[in-house]
């Protein structure tokens, strides 16, 4: 396992992003629920959903006999860059939002959540989920 001297203030200088919500680059067993780039939805069935994916994250480490599992750092930017692209689409991107952390003078502008919807968000985790997790580094 690979040890960073990396804190989130870091690597998060030029706003805040995520694999899917749940896991950051550089920072290996390291889960979270309803974090940047997640989905734009209810809370709740965010948070069951993200939990099952997380599980379903920490099985297959097991399986591969892993001692770790982080996001792979390309594969997180470009979820951030598919984030900010379905972004500009909105009508956040022209409106001064907490959405888009703009709502605060001198704050980096970016969106906080993936805004396509909550079966575009399901589908995705179906994806990375039938073929092993491509998106994520296991060691």
């Amino acid at each position: 396992m690979h040890c960073y001297p990396l804190s989130n203030q870091d690597v998060w200088k030029g706003g805040a992003n995520t694999l899917y919500g749940v896991s950051v680059a550089q920072f290996p067993n390291l889960f979270i629920v309803t974090g940047p780039s997640g989905p734009f939805s209810n809370m709740l069935p965010s948070i069951e959903i993200q939990g099952n994916f997380i599980r379903g994250l920490i099985e297959e480490s097991n399986k591969r006999d892993a001692k770790s599992v982080e996001a792979d750092e390309k594969a997180q930017a470009a979820w951030d860059e598919n984030v900010q692209a379905i972004s500009q689409e909105t009508i956040f991107s022209k409106v001064k939002s907490w959405v888009q952390n703009d709502n605060i003078e001198g704050k980096t502008k970016y969106s906080a959540f993936f805004l396509a919807g909550l079966q575009n968000y399901i589908a995705k985790f179906v994806e990375e989920t039938g073929a092993k997790y491509p998106s994520f580094v296991f060691e």
